[in-house]
């Protein structure tokens, strides 16, 4: 594993120069273990990239996939629902 000090950054570059990772290397980059990215593939609940018999994960659908799953803070859901309460409100007085 790589790791850049550029501007700040501490965080593991994993792979940088490979655009497609395998399996093991999408586990590493997500730290997950490889059972769970090959059990995520057999029931499409991951993207991949699927090259003949290969199955292959770009690591920027790997980020998106990964920001999809941020659960949000209380704050931020009670945030939503005071704003989605405050829209009803306003419609129902027009």
């Amino acid at each position: 594993m790589q790791y850049s000090a550029t501007e700040g950054n501490t965080m593991p570059t994993v792979f940088p120069e490979i655009a497609l990772l395998n399996a093991e290397q999408a586990a590493q980059y997500l730290n997950l273990s490889e059972s769970f990215i090959r059990k995520a593939v057999g029931r499409n609940g991951i993207p991949f990239v699927r090259i003949g018999t290969r199955t292959l994960f770009r690591r920027s659908d790997l980020d998106t996939w990964v920001a999809s799953h941020i659960v949000p803070t209380a704050d931020a859901v009670s945030d939503q629902a005071s704003h989605i309460a405050a829209t009803l409100h306003s419609r129902r007085r027009v």
